[in-house]
């Protein structure tokens, strides 16, 4: 008996994950077929796409599983655009709140959250189930997991191999009701020990500051993230003092935090405005960039000395912050770190998937078996693709080439000032590109750094790009001092000597931290071949590695999305399989 489930995450940003017995077939956010960036649109396109590439027939699947069971707030705004604006009623519980305890605000956390259960229900029933229907999914069981829930088993599952017993912790925006929960992890089992309602989130804040600064909330925090390092403490020292008050550790449990504000995460906006008035907006980005790694350094280390255990496990969209992650994963407490690898909401639709499959196994008397995620090349190729792609380009314009081994021939490019971007075989998922969607260059150069920015990424001039190494150079480059998974961009690291002078392009230029992806050669063997073959001419045994977009737009997806990104950027080169396209 063969068991196949389909994860949904219908929320910020969309995104589908088919499991067939226990592997990972397929996985893929909506935005890179509907080509709007972090799409809550439902995953329609995904999941045709997923049925059709892994020859899948739609009455093969045995449960849909979805990764919440309350409706996203971004989706709530959404719904009530035609209808009636929300802000009144956020305004209104707001003011409600302030002259309440927090206990009793915590629960008002989860009646909301009820309440928009039964609106995700109604959704469900007039929408999402007639486009399943059309899909041919109408004979598939339905079931809707808690959020932290699933987060907790994305990180939990995602690997066979692991300590005995974990504590996993999960921090995001909000999702049924919380922002936070913290689950010991042992034999095969998650048990949940703390949870912490969404007034408190630490997450929606941040989110909230990203909006205060004129960048765009949900999407920009990582914008934030890297401006934080520019300003200091002896700068910042007036924000810092209204910042470090807003979120602390609960007295009463140290196992949580809490907002100590008594204002709802929605009407920060108004706070901010009044406290921080003529504040500048460096000191803003490093007080709440500080705030956040001291709030979960604190939790992390305070759960840990209560529960006795050492290996942590990190989920949710909190944790997309690397240089949190790096705080935490340096603290002398942690004996060993793993965190989610695009760890915001697209990845609970994995997660979702994999608790499916647990309870469709149990109802069968069928013990479940899991194969470790590894490389995250789970989206389709488009190999067969390639040939009629290039057809109705431009001869005039363009110079064609085909290669049997193209990776020497990139690589001579990239030394000599080139910059090439990359479409190759299956799309990586999450938010990360990782080789085989994305813009290769000298990590050396600094100047490519203002030609990226300017000519094809339109990148703010201060973020940081990223360096892929090869595994046998990574203690040339970066320091690392616990067993973590470096593959993935989403820890950061401190730079070596070395990489200050090799790989300089690639390291945050004030504070040389690096997010690195680190790759083993079984992994991606033609995209190991690239960097290899670099190492072979210049001694570099890394590349500099962002993602393949214009700012703005997804991720690139097909040929097509490849080819019209050359089209319209300052970009000269692009890898199609092993076509080489250059501008004349």
């Amino acid at each position: 008996m063969s068991i196949n489930v389909l994860g949904i995450n219908d929320g910020h940003p969309s995104s589908i994950c088919l499991i067939r017995d226990g592997k990972v077939l397929y996985a893929a956010m909506e935005e890179r077929f509907d080509r709007i960036k972090n799409s809550v649109n439902f995953p329609i396109l995904s999941i045709k796409n997923c049925l059709s590439y892994t020859n899948t027939k739609p009455e093969e699947i045995d449960l849909i599983a979805f990764s919440s069971k309350d409706i996203d707030p971004i989706d709530l705004n959404k719904l009530a655009e035609n209808k009636q604006d929300t802000r009144l009623t956020v305004l209104s519980f707001s003011y409600i709140s302030s002259f309440l305890p927090i206990s009793a605000v915590d629960k008002l956390c989860i009646v909301g959250s009820k309440i928009r259960s039964l609106i995700k229900m109604k959704r469900y029933f007039f929408e999402y189930k007639n486009q399943l229907e059309k899909l041919g999914l109408k004979n598939a069981k339905v079931i809707f997991y808690d959020h932290h829930t699933v987060h907790a088993a994305t990180a939990y599952y995602f690997k066979q191999e692991k300590p005995k017993k974990v504590l996993i912790f999960t921090c995001d925006g909000e999702g049924d009701g919380l922002c936070a929960t913290v689950c010991i992890g042992e034999k095969n089992e998650i048990k949940r020990e703390v949870e912490i309602p969404f007034f408190h989130s630490i997450g929606k804040m941040y989110n909230e500051v990203t909006w205060y600064l004129g960048l765009k909330p949900w999407e920009h925090e990582y914008k934030v993230m890297g401006l934080a390092p520019y300003s200091d403490e002896k700068h910042a020292k007036k924000t810092w003092s209204v910042f470090k008050k807003m979120v602390v550790i609960d007295k009463k449990d140290k196992r949580k935090f809490k907002n100590n504000t008594h204002k709802w995460a929605h009407t920060y906006g108004l706070l901010l405005k009044k406290k921080l008035y003529k504040h500048r907006f460096d000191s803003v980005a490093y007080s709440i960039q500080k705030l956040t790694e001291e709030i979960l350094t604190k939790w992390v280390k305070n759960n840990i000395e209560y529960y006795g255990i050492n290996d942590v496990m990190l989920s949710g969209g909190v944790f997309m912050n690397v240089k949190a992650n790096q705080k935490i994963m340096e603290m002398p407490c942690v004996n060993s770190i793993f965190v989610v690898p695009s760890c915001g909401d697209e990845s609970s639709a994995i997660g979702a998937a994999i608790l499916g499959y647990i309870d469709v196994c149990r109802e069968n008397g069928i013990k479940p078996n899991f194969d470790s995620i590894r490389d995250l090349y789970l989206g389709p190729d488009f190999n067969e693709n390639i040939e009629n792609s290039i057809k109705n380009i431009s001869r005039i314009k363009y110079k064609i080439e085909y290669y049997d081994e193209i990776e020497d021939k990139v690589a001579n490019i990239i030394k000599n000032g080139g910059i090439v971007a990359r479409c190759s075989d299956r799309m990586e998922f999450g938010a990360r590109a990782l080789g085989n969607r994305s813009i290769l260059a000298d990590p050396s150069d600094l100047r490519v750094l203002r030609e990226i920015n300017q000519q094809i990424k339109q990148r703010d001039f201060w973020m940081p790009f990223a360096p892929v190494i090869l595994r046998e150079r990574a203690k040339d480059y970066i320091i690392q001092t616990k067993n973590s998974n470096d593959q993935y961009m989403i820890l950061s690291f401190d730079s070596t000597p070395l990489a200050q002078k090799e790989i300089i392009a690639t390291l945050h230029q004030f504070d040389l931290t690096c997010r690195p992806q680190v790759l083993d050669k079984d992994w991606n063997e033609s995209y190991y071949e690239i960097i290899k073959s670099f190492e072979r001419i210049t001694g570099i045994g890394a590349l500099l590695n962002t993602s393949f977009n214009l700012h703005g737009e997804p991720i690139v997806c097909t040929p097509k999305d490849a080819i019209s990104t050359l089209e319209r950027s300052g970009l000269k080169y692009l890898i199609l399989g092993n076509y080489l396209i250059s501008k004349k």
